[in-house]
């Protein structure tokens, strides 16, 4: 994969993947040649250079981390300083509680949907008095050959207990996702959301960064406008015309894992992982179609300069509906992505759901749903890969060519899927375009009114991405 805005992620819903057997010390070029040059019968840290930390105890761990420290890092595993200002930062971790519907929760700009630790029916994903979530969040994994060689199968995931997720040996600095600072105002513990509150009255809301601090680590702030003079909420959809109920944004990357040799930037032994970094939302509405939702986007980036060819994104999650003392009757399922008996919008989704439909204190629970509503997928295998009679869609295309119906009709492969899903093609249109795979680009309304050509923040008037073409 080269640098691109997004992955391509995988029609699975859930990756569940086990690490067992894949637990390496580190062994980038400097650590190999530290090793060489330190003699292991005298070093006990440069012996244990070439074993699987999983088998270590506790003291080795210690020995090891304190070698790794001296002789390959520079810097302190254990307070996390001198990772670089664009890595994620252990110092800058943040939460929000966010209930702009009828779901309340609590997220965490180091990947985590809820945790082990939430207020069990208060923030545990929250519904109708219930917690359904124990800890959910993004993972993506990819096939790399190592500093020596070898192939590994990378994980970097979001789990918060050290009892589920990867740590570096004797220390709490986290091997996954870490948040990137210059998404919120670091005076303070909150992620920035939509609704932030300005209790100091100085125009700006607390949990926001001020500009000069987001120049720090982007080219161009996005949460103040220089045009208008004011800050606005860069929301996923465009500024404040069109900003939902409530949105929390935050960024990330995983450049702390360092559990496997392999190295994604070269000469920079900081930053591990897979080199992939991760913007990311929490996007709520109160309207009653969506007010039992989350919409969660992730958008994620490979920032190195090696490719990733084989590279999946999914979801870990472990419910507990009905609360967190109520698991233990809980089942789960998964409608395929080719399941004729359910319609195509119920498809590619993982349910949970209580045996007896009773949860804490006797209440009856719901049923808990997740999936991916869309996401890249293969644009060049020639597959259907969801079922909606298109080949080789993608998200990133131009216009294309301009055609009458005839000839976009005749670039659908299964005409009666495409109906399914999309409907009859227009009898009204006169023009359709090669790159709008579904046929559903307009210049207007359903009225007939021109629509606005505002530009990514949905302003007039700022000249910014878009407007005006």
């Amino acid at each position: 994969m080269r640098r691109t805005p997004l992955l391509p992620l995988s029609t699975v819903l859930l990756l569940l993947a086990g690490s067992a057997g894949l637990g390496h010390a580190q062994q980038t070029p400097e650590a190999r040649a530290a090793a060489q040059r330190i003699d292991p019968t005298r070093d006990p840290g440069a012996a244990l250079f070439s074993r699987d930390a999983k088998t270590m105890t506790e003291r080795e761990k210690a020995i090891y981390r304190s070698w790794l420290e001296r002789n390959i890092l520079g810097f302190s595993l254990t307070d996390g300083r001198g990772l670089g200002r664009t890595a994620g930062n252990p110092n800058s971790k943040k939460s929000v509680i966010i209930q702009g519907n009828k779901i309340t929760t609590s997220i965490y700009n180091y990947a985590s949907i809820s945790n082990p630790g939430a207020a069990a029916n208060v923030f545990d994903l929250v519904w109708e008095g219930l917690g359904y979530g124990y800890e959910f969040g993004p993972l993506v994994g990819a096939e790399v050959v190592g500093d020596d060689g070898k192939t590994y199968q990378i994980i970097s995931d979001g789990f918060i207990s050290q009892a589920d997720g990867d740590y570096a040996p004797g220390t709490s600095l986290k091997w996954g996702w870490l948040p990137q600072d210059g998404y919120a105002d670091p005076t303070q513990p909150n992620l920035a959301t939509r609704t932030g509150k300005d209790a100091n009255g100085d125009g700006k809301p607390d949990s926001w960064p001020a500009p000069e601090e987001e120049l720090k680590y982007k080219p161009q702030p996005q949460f103040y406008n220089y045009a208008l003079n004011r800050y606005i909420w860069p929301s996923f959809l465009g500024g404040d015309a069109t900003a939902p109920d409530e949105e929390a944004y935050w960024a990330m990357d995983d450049f702390t894992n360092a559990e496997f040799p392999y190295s994604p930037f070269p000469g920079d032994a900081t930053k591990r992982g897979l080199g992939v970094s991760m913007k990311c939302r929490a996007i709520q509405y109160n309207n009653p179609q969506a007010e039992d939702i989350i919409f969660f986007v992730y958008e994620v980036t490979n920032v190195s300069p090696k490719r990733l060819d084989r590279v999946v994104f999914g979801m870990f999650g472990d419910p507990h509906v009905g609360g967190s003392n109520d698991f233990g009757d809980d089942n789960a399922d998964f409608i395929g992505p080719f399941d004729a008996r359910f319609p195509n919008e119920s498809r590619n989704m993982v349910y949970a759901y209580d045996a007896d439909g009773r949860g804490a204190g006797g209440r009856s629970t719901g049923y808990f749903g997740y999936k991916f509503l869309e996401s890249p997928s293969n644009s060049r295998d020639g597959i259907d890969n969801d079922d909606d009679g298109l080949l080789d869609e993608s998200p990133f295309n131009d216009a294309g060519v301009a055609l009458n119906r005839d000839e976009f009709i005749a670039r659908i492969a299964n005409y009666d899927k495409f109906k399914a899903r999309y409907g009859e093609v227009s009898t009204t249109k006169t023009v359709f375009w090669s790159g709008d795979e579904d046929g559903d680009w307009t210049a207007s309304d359903d009225a007939g009114n021109p629509l606005d050509d505002l530009g990514a923040d949905g302003i007039a008037g700022t000249g910014d991405a878009g407007e005006g073409d």
